[in-house]
């Protein structure tokens, strides 16, 4: 009985011991998962999030702010929520700006959306109505985010550091200029007008055609709709006097009244204007600037080639792969693979400091940018 006892005693405890170190070695798992998963998460942000001013005066000692042989006024409209931080506004170093925060759901707030109806087409209408007889030189209209989700890498992934250095000077001689210079979701052929069928990624294409006809036509007669409409998306643009005065004041009022009266749902008239403005504003159907040499003209973001463009956009692409792909399991059970996966994160890290240094550089060459000629022919 004395050598049972014994027996089940010591099994008990050989079994504690084996399930207090399993516990313990399951807490450490977890604390370092944990803690590498923080560190993780929070590396993704600072790649994406509100970059702190020092930053970006490292950054402006790389590529020095865009300079004119006058000094343009400036309205930066941004479309935004009522709880949306916009204190990045305030690190803008543009000349002559003036901020107008919309909060298009406070009917309270300083500068009220006309309508709760329409999201930022609201918004941009409401300004262009009300600031049509006291217009600056130029006019900015952004969302709320610092790094919206349509925010490009080849710019830092960064509001404050598109508009910073944003040539004001092919605003005026382009008249209207999208923020965003990437074709994916908006290039060269993007909404269909004869469409009869919605599509998860473009539920307002079959709502084109009629959107089109209400906005654009206003007398009897034939009236030929666009097959394709056409730009970079997401409704983020700079536009000077001149086009903004080429439309009727009368005309912004009356689309106004279209977007509160709607029955459409309130993100379908917000998506579909996101390939309208250049019509509104330049009367094209496709407004779609060749993208390496718009990055180069309009930011001084400057690539030798398309090529070379297509390529930092393939390392950049991998890198958010191995970032978003990266598992904890993997490191634990595949040490090896994880090693690789770390090193060529680095690599691919090192490869795109390289290349962009390069086109910064690039872009401080006047010659450079002229060379490259109109931003529509290859």
């Amino acid at each position: 009985m004395i050598s049972y006892s014994i027996k089940c005693s010591a099994s008990s405890v050989r079994r504690s011991f084996r399930l207090t170190i399993l516990t313990l070695f399951t807490l450490a798992a977890c604390i370092k998962y944990a803690t590498h998963a923080y560190g993780r998460t929070e590396d993704v942000k600072l790649r994406t999030a509100f970059l702190p001013t020092p930053y970006f005066q490292k950054l402006h000692k790389l590529q020095p702010l865009p300079t004119y042989p006058r000094e343009y006024t400036v309205n930066l409209v941004v479309a935004a929520r009522r709880t949306d931080d916009v204190s990045w506004t305030s690190y803008l170093p543009l000349p002559n700006l003036t901020t107008l925060i919309y909060r298009w759901d406070d009917a309270d707030a300083p500068y009220p959306s006309a309508e709760q109806k329409g999201n930022e087409a609201m918004v941009y209408h409401t300004y262009l109505h009300d600031f049509y007889d006291k217009l600056p030189d130029i006019t900015i209209f952004v969302h709320a985010p610092q790094s919206p989700r349509d925010a490009e890498p080849f710019l830092f992934s960064s509001l404050v550091y598109t508009l910073s250095h944003l040539d004001l000077e092919q605003v005026m001689q382009r008249q209207y200029v999208n923020l965003r210079t990437s074709w994916q979701d908006g290039c060269s052929a993007w909404l269909n007008t004869n469409a009869t069928n919605a599509t998860w990624h473009s539920p307002e294409e079959v709502h084109m055609r009629q959107m089109f006809l209400d906005t654009f036509v206003t007398a009897t007669g034939p009236f030929d709709v666009p097959e394709i409409l056409a730009q970079p998306c997401c409704s983020q643009f700079a536009v000077s006097r001149e086009a903004v005065s080429s439309v009727d004041k009368a005309e912004y009022a009356r689309h106004i009244k279209l977007l509160s009266r709607t029955d459409l749902p309130q993100s379908i008239p917000g998506r579909a204007w996101e390939y309208m403005w250049q019509y509104l504003f330049l009367k094209k159907a496709i407004d779609c600037p060749i993208e390496w040499k718009a990055l180069c003209k309009t930011y001084h973001v400057c690539f030798e080639r398309a090529a070379d463009l297509e390529r930092f956009m393939e390392l950049q692409h991998e890198k958010e792969s191995l970032i978003v792909g990266w598992s904890f399991w993997t490191e634990l059970l595949q040490p090896e693979r994880a090693a690789a996966e770390q090193q060529r994160l680095k690599d691919i890290e090192d490869d795109i400091s390289i290349r962009m240094a390069l086109a910064l550089t690039n872009g401080l060459d006047a010659g450079w940018r002229a060379s490259l000629g109109d931003v529509y022919t290859p």
